[in-house]
């Protein structure tokens, strides 16, 4: 089944999804122990990773998920500084 450009644009990684993503493979551990240190299944990891490559996989993980990775891995959301949006 091919996909249009639009659907292609949304299957893309946000700021953040990324800045996981890199800190992830950055980090220097193996997807299963960045697994079972967050206690995310390895499959969501896997899949959540790939999906920028793969369009068709479902990348999409919680916010529960993502707090779960990137405390594994040294990444905290804050919020911005007063006066900048």
């Amino acid at each position: 089944m091919a996909i249009s450009k639009e659907q292609y644009d949304k299957k893309k990684f946000t700021k953040w999804e990324k800045q996981l993503k890199d800190a992830i493979e950055q980090s220097g551990m193996s997807l299963t122990e960045v697994a079972e240190s967050s206690g995310v299944d390895y499959s969501q990891l896997w899949r959540f990773l790939q999906s920028e490559e793969k369009i068709t996989l479902r990348r999409t993980i919680t916010l529960r998920t993502a707090e779960k990775l990137a405390a594994v891995v040294g990444l905290e959301l804050k919020p911005k500084k007063e006066g900048r949006r």
